[in-house]
């Protein structure tokens, strides 16, 4: 999932934090984060279209 803003936030073991740009990868462990401060787009699942009978 890529950034849709610009977050910062620490990855795993590291202890300072990384300035991300819209459009770098979120790495997985900032995910939740990215998610709860709108930095990252969440993808939702294609509808299902009704097949005609």
């Amino acid at each position: 999932m890529k950034f849709v803003k610009a977050f910062r936030g620490a990855r795993r073991g590291e202890v300072f934090p990384t300035d991300f740009k819209a459009g770098d990868e979120c790495p997985p462990e900032l995910l939740d984060a990215a998610k709860a401060a709108g930095a990252v787009e969440e993808q939702k699942p294609a509808p299902k279209s009704k097949a005609a009978g």
